[in-house]
């Protein structure tokens, strides 16, 4: 089993400051099976390939963005791969109603909140953006580790989202549900709404 992690949104607090989010978004994509977590890579690895064909810089396009890509292209990339077995739970901090800023030890928290509701095989591994330092990621993994007897054998891995492209993929649903509720946004999140298990909002 699978588990790819990515966020949306940004950690600061100061509203005042243009361009701070006022939500947060952790969202995971679990693939129970090897041969569907394939599958997906290859049609990400075409996508990609397809995008750096059509770009005009002379730089290598390496990964999906969520940011940087239309939305005819996430749709392209979701018909190709909603046939194979995936799923997607998701956590939703509204940032203005939190008692104290987000911090290492909340977000640590929170990634258990979500696995919780996965249900996990004997043999998981669990992938996230490389974002942490050493001492983060050893005292995160830790945490995970000590959540409950589930969680004590996962195989965690903090990667290069351009080595591991299925958090690209991660990435993509992680932003579709940040715009649902920044923004108002449905139209991407539409399109993936009948893959998500679970959508809990943090109180």
């Amino acid at each position: 089993m699978y588990i790819y992690l990515d966020e949306s949104g940004d950690l600061g607090f100061d509203f005042s400051k243009k361009g701070t989010s006022k939500y947060f978004i952790i969202c995971c994509v679990s693939v129970h099976i090897e041969k569907d977590k394939n599958l997906i890579l290859k049609e990400i690895k075409r996508i990609i390939k397809k995008l750096w064909e059509k770009s005009k810089r002379n730089r290598k396009i390496q990964e999906i963005k969520s940011i940087s890509t239309d939305l005819k292209t996430k749709i392209k990339l979701y018909d190709k791969i909603k046939k194979f077995n995936f799923e997607i739970y998701t956590m939703i901090v509204d940032k203005k109603k939190l008692k104290y800023n987000l911090t290492t030890k909340l977000y640590d928290y929170l990634v258990g909140k979500i696995l919780e509701k996965i249900y996990l095989d004997k043999n998981v591994y669990f992938i996230l953006d490389k974002s942490k330092t050493k001492k983060e990621i050893n005292k995160f993994d830790g945490y995970i580790k000590n959540l409950n007897n589930e969680t004590k054998n996962i195989k965690i891995f903090h990667e290069d989202s351009k080595k591991e492209k299925l958090i690209n993929l991660a990435d993509l649903f992680a932003w579709g549900i940040f715009k649902k509720y920044e923004n108002k946004y449905y139209e991407w999140y539409d399109i993936f709404e009948d893959k998500i298990i679970t959508e809990i909002i943090y109180k």
